[in-house]
């Protein structure tokens, strides 16, 4: 795409060029920022809708304000971000209807439990659990083998999938459960 390829009719040039009758005024209010991001959209001569990022840098070159845009079509991105929307919610239905206790671990701390995973730490309440370190709910005995186990996978070793381990509920009441550990869409979560 080339800039001929943009449609711009006169009434967007007046919005346009309104929005920009005092930039100069607000860049010189605002020196230390002098590059702007947004995402709009544009419309194409052939009367199609393009995502675009717009990178406006404005520096002075000769002693003049100077105004340089970049415009990079997103639309590639924006699929592949809707893609991984449907993909991640797809999993946590499966997450959800799953009689297992499943919870998902991001640098340590318990980001998402399904029901049965509440139940099985005792919590009535989601934010009993969410937001805590995952060692809280572990016996200090087996404490240091969860974490061993947990750097070798994001080292990329294999580990047993499933370890017995006494865990604690959020009373501090002690079980022995069987814990699977598994890789979930990035290296810093584990399922």
């Amino acid at each position: 795409m080339n800039f001929d390829d943009i449609y711009i009719p006169e009434e967007y040039m007046q919005v346009y060029g309104r929005f920009y009758e005092n930039f100069s005024d607000r860049v010189k209010e605002n020196k230390k920022q002098n590059s702007y991001i947004f995402e709009t959209t544009i419309l194409k001569k052939d009367k199609t809708v393009l995502p675009v990022e717009i990178n406006e840098n404005v520096f002075e070159l000769n002693k003049r304000l100077v105004k340089f845009y970049v415009i990079r079509d997103i639309s590639e991105r924006l699929k592949v971000e809707e893609d991984l929307r449907e993909i991640t919610e797809r999993n946590k239905k499966i997450i959800d209807l799953s009689p297992l206790g499943v919870y998902v671990v991001n640098n340590g701390i318990i980001t998402y439990a399904n029901k049965p995973g509440l139940k099985l730490f005792g919590a009535k309440y989601d934010r009993e659990v969410i937001g805590r370190p995952r060692i809280d709910f572990i016996d200090d005995y087996h404490q240091e083998k969860a974490v061993k186990r947990e750097v070798l996978m994001h080292g990329g070793y294999e580990i047993d999938s499933v370890i017995e381990m006494e865990l604690l509920k959020v009373d501090g009441t002690k079980i022995i459960g069987e814990v699977y550990s598994a890789p979930l869409s990035s290296k810093d979560e584990l399922l």
